[in-house]
């Protein structure tokens, strides 16, 4: 094959994937206007409840601003986590999703921010980063002694005639086009970065699925299994991806080079071409350092959280019932290719399937039944104003509303006659005026201030529904203490 038919072929290939076609969309300037304002430039990750508010905002001023996009919010975030525009994760005991911007999607925007905000023409800061990064590289991987000493030699040698001339007082300081060409530079590297942590985590759950695939497929015995996977965070480091990202780790957490970065941005910050800098980029600058250390430890975190979820993959019922259905999924396959030889496809079998299933029709293909008789005479009168009492707005605001005051006004009295008062034990002591609503708001309280028990253990916890009929339900037992209790102040 060619060059140029590789080329080709590697352009198709490219024109499926997420980045080329979000710049191909129809409506790919208000999408990456949306995803870049709630995402703050791929920087901030949200909850599922933030990201369909923002989102909702944003689809109604574009639309006063007459652009037809007619769908609900929840209905573009879905297709835009499908598209690999947002990244959608479960995180925390809680299993909340949260949203945060793909690695494919800052790659279409910053392209689209350097086409509308083109850089200028001078490069020099980029060819003397250029020359500096091949001189030193070509030093630093040359075995040849003679060639290391020249090298360290000339840098010693400019470093002193630099030194004698700033003894003299002849200081050379960059013009303010070149030093602010620079600091734009270095501006458009860190959001690079921003976006290289993102390529980071995607790369990191890549590994993590194909590790628990061969897991699954992989036959071996329990031993080996859990062998593998309580070194899943070597491997995962091991990675290219890890390495790269360890070795970023170690030099951002390196105590000297971070007060040099510090005070490298204080100073520039304060130097009179920083006035060229646009606000984002200003605070882009001034958050450098919480920037990079926020992405790295959510990296690190994102890499140790998918060790321990592989442990608990293998240690739970998950990871058995994954092995159960492969092997099931297996024989079937086995017993139909067997059949295939003696039976034909198409051959009648005498056993009827039946399906569930159920009819979905239109309303305006429903028609009404007319009748012969007509319809009895009759007048309608205005019905009296009905009184409503404070008890029954009570009542209505009870049947809306969990009441949480009354719950925790339960625990808190329970809690001054014993040391330690479960949902069951309050759901027993106590009235449940709202049924499984109020089950839901004890479990809601013990999510924040219960300590469960361990071993987990369940109880069974019993109420009243509205139509008077006895109710219960097993959950997870879990302790009001007395030494929590000032957490309900």
């Amino acid at each position: 094959m060619s060059k140029f038919l590789e080329s080709a072929y590697k352009l198709r290939e490219a024109r499926q994937q997420a980045t080329w076609r979000l710049l191909a969309a129809d409506d790919a300037p208000s999408v990456m206007a949306i995803l870049k304002s709630v995402s703050a430039g791929g920087t901030r990750t949200l909850t599922d409840a933030e990201i369909h508010e923002q989102v909702r905002l944003h689809l109604e001023e574009l639309r006063s601003d007459g652009e037809d996009l007619r769908q609900e919010p929840k209905d573009y975030i879905s297709q835009w986590v499908l598209k690999g525009w947002l990244n959608r994760r479960l995180i925390g005991e809680n299993a909340q999703e949260t949203y945060e911007l793909s690695s494919a999607a800052q790659s279409a925007i910053r392209i689209m921010e350097d086409a509308s905000s083109p850089r200028s023409m001078a490069t020099e800061s980029r060819l003397a980063l250029m020359i500096q990064v091949a001189a030193q590289l070509e030093a630093e991987t040359n075995a040849n002694a003679a060639g290391q000493i020249d090298f360290l030699r000339a840098r010693f040698y400019e470093a002193q005639a630099a030194l004698q001339r700033a003894t003299n007082g002849q200081i050379q300081v960059l013009d303010d086009a070149r030093a602010a060409e620079r600091l734009q530079d270095l501006v458009s590297q860190l959001q690079e970065i921003t976006g290289d942590f993102t390529r980071l985590k995607e790369e990191f759950s890549h590994v993590d699925r194909a590790f628990r695939r061969k897991l699954i497929e992989g036959g071996e015995s329990r031993a080996e299994i859990l062998d593998r996977v309580f070194s899943s965070l070597e491997i995962l480091e091991e990675t290219e991806a890890g390495k790269s990202f360890l070795a970023f780790w170690r030099l951002l957490t390196t105590p000297s080079q971070y007060e040099a970065l510090e005070n490298a941005i204080d100073g520039l910050l304060q130097r009179g071409f920083a006035k060229n800098l646009t606000r984002e980029q200003r605070r882009s600058l001034q958050r450098l350092q919480e920037g990079l250390m926020a992405g790295a430890r959510n990296v690190h975190g994102t890499l140790h959280g998918l060790s321990r979820g592989l442990k608990a993959f293998v240690q739970s019922k998950e990871y058995h019932e994954h092995q159960r259905m492969r092997t099931l999924l297996a024989e079937a396959r086995q017993r139909a290719l067997a059949a295939n030889e003696v039976v034909s496809l198409t051959a009648e079998t005498g056993v009827e399937l039946t399906l569930p299933e159920v009819e979905i029709s239109s309303i305006s293909q429903w028609s009404l039944k007319a009748t012969e008789e007509g319809f009895p005479g009759f007048s309608l009168d205005n019905a009296a104003d009905p009184e409503i009492s404070l008890e029954e707005i009570g009542r209505q605001m009870m049947a809306a509303e969990i009441d949480m005051a009354t719950l925790v006004s339960n625990i808190k009295d329970a809690l001054q006659k014993r040391s330690q008062v479960s949902i069951g034990e309050l759901c027993t002591l106590y009235p449940v005026h709202q049924g499984l609503g109020s089950v839901i708001g004890y479990m809601h309280l013990g999510a924040q201030h219960a300590i469960e028990e361990l071993p987990p253990r369940m109880e069974q916890v019993r109420w009243i529904d509205g139509s008077g009929s006895p109710r219960s339900a097993r959950i997870r037992a879990s302790y009001f203490t007395k030494e929590k209790q000032h957490e309900f102040s």
